[in-house]
Protein backbone atom coordinates (compact mmCIF):
# COMPACT_ATOMS: atom_id res chain seq x y z
CA UNK A 1 0.00 0.00 0.00
CA UNK A 2 2.63 2.32 1.17
CA UNK A 3 4.49 1.67 -2.30
CA UNK A 4 1.25 2.30 -3.97
CA UNK A 5 0.75 5.64 -2.47
CA UNK A 6 4.17 6.66 -3.33
CA UNK A 7 3.83 5.99 -6.95
CA UNK A 8 0.53 8.35 -6.66
CA UNK A 9 2.91 11.06 -5.22
CA UNK A 10 5.09 11.05 -7.89
CA UNK A 11 3.00 10.58 -10.75
CA UNK A 12 1.30 13.33 -9.18
CA UNK A 13 4.91 15.46 -9.04
CA UNK A 14 5.95 14.32 -12.71
CA UNK A 15 2.52 15.90 -14.21
CA UNK A 16 3.60 19.29 -12.66
CA UNK A 17 5.49 21.86 -15.00
CA UNK A 18 9.44 21.48 -15.14
CA UNK A 19 9.16 25.30 -13.70
CA UNK A 20 9.56 24.48 -10.12
CA UNK A 21 7.09 27.29 -7.72
CA UNK A 22 7.97 28.92 -4.51
CA UNK A 23 6.03 27.69 -1.61
CA UNK A 24 5.93 27.97 2.24
CA UNK A 25 4.32 25.90 4.60
CA UNK A 26 4.38 26.52 8.08
CA UNK A 27 2.19 24.92 11.18
CA UNK A 28 2.60 25.13 14.67
CA UNK A 29 5.68 27.27 14.70
CA UNK A 30 8.01 25.18 12.67
CA UNK A 31 8.54 25.26 8.78
CA UNK A 32 8.39 22.20 6.59
CA UNK A 33 8.41 23.51 2.82
CA UNK A 34 10.49 26.51 2.28
CA UNK A 35 11.63 27.44 -1.16
CA UNK A 36 11.10 25.72 -4.63
CA UNK A 37 9.16 22.98 -4.56
CA UNK A 38 6.56 20.94 -6.63
CA UNK A 39 2.73 22.82 -7.27
CA UNK A 40 0.01 20.25 -8.80
CA UNK A 41 -3.64 23.02 -8.88
CA UNK A 42 -6.43 20.30 -8.63
CA UNK A 43 -9.20 22.48 -9.95
CA UNK A 44 -11.60 24.71 -7.87
CA UNK A 45 -9.27 26.36 -6.16
CA UNK A 46 -7.78 23.19 -4.81
CA UNK A 47 -3.46 22.40 -4.78
CA UNK A 48 -1.03 20.28 -3.75
CA UNK A 49 2.08 21.36 -2.45
CA UNK A 50 5.67 19.33 -1.52
CA UNK A 51 9.26 19.99 -0.93
CA UNK A 52 11.40 19.82 -4.29
CA UNK A 53 12.53 16.08 -3.67
CA UNK A 54 11.91 12.67 -5.58
CA UNK A 55 10.71 11.40 -2.54
CA UNK A 56 8.78 14.43 -0.76
CA UNK A 57 9.64 14.91 3.06
CA UNK A 58 6.19 17.10 3.65
CA UNK A 59 3.68 17.30 1.27
CA UNK A 60 0.00 19.67 1.89
CA UNK A 61 -3.22 19.02 -0.11
CA UNK A 62 -5.31 22.03 0.52
CA UNK A 63 -9.26 22.28 -0.31
CA UNK A 64 -10.96 25.37 -1.06
CA UNK A 65 -14.83 25.42 0.10
CA UNK A 66 -17.11 28.37 0.04
CA UNK A 67 -14.40 31.07 -0.20
CA UNK A 68 -12.22 29.11 3.38
CA UNK A 69 -9.96 26.51 2.88
CA UNK A 70 -9.30 22.94 4.55
CA UNK A 71 -5.48 21.30 4.59
CA UNK A 72 -4.06 17.94 5.16
CA UNK A 73 -0.18 16.86 5.81
CA UNK A 74 2.19 14.12 6.47
CA UNK A 75 2.84 15.49 9.27
CA UNK A 76 5.55 12.44 9.49
CA UNK A 77 8.38 12.95 7.55
CA UNK A 78 8.43 10.81 4.03
CA UNK A 79 5.14 9.60 4.83
CA UNK A 80 3.18 8.16 2.48
CA UNK A 81 -0.54 10.16 3.05
CA UNK A 82 -1.46 13.43 4.39
CA UNK A 83 -3.58 11.81 7.22
CA UNK A 84 -2.95 14.62 9.14
CA UNK A 85 -5.77 17.70 9.12
CA UNK A 86 -4.63 21.34 10.15
CA UNK A 87 -6.64 22.64 12.80
CA UNK A 88 -8.88 25.54 11.97
CA UNK A 89 -10.39 27.37 9.19
CA UNK A 90 -7.55 29.07 6.54
CA UNK A 91 -8.68 31.94 4.72
CA UNK A 92 -6.57 33.71 2.30
CA UNK A 93 -4.15 36.47 2.24
CA UNK A 94 -2.33 37.23 -0.96
CA UNK A 95 -0.52 34.35 -2.18
CA UNK A 96 -0.88 32.23 1.55
CA UNK A 97 -3.66 30.76 3.15
CA UNK A 98 -3.31 30.98 6.97
CA UNK A 99 -4.35 30.69 10.17
CA UNK A 100 -3.31 31.06 13.93
CA UNK A 101 -0.97 28.50 13.78
CA UNK A 102 -0.59 27.72 9.88
CA UNK A 103 0.61 29.14 6.69
CA UNK A 104 0.49 27.91 3.23
CA UNK A 105 1.81 29.88 0.61
CA UNK A 106 2.77 29.42 -3.21
CA UNK A 107 3.82 31.85 -6.01
CA UNK A 108 5.46 31.79 -9.25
Amino acid sequence: MKTFLYSIILTLMSAISANAEYCYFETGGKIYIQGECYFNPLGGGDFFIADNQLKPDYFVYFYLNQGVGEAYWNEERRAARAHTPIDGVLRRVGGCWVNNSTRICAWK
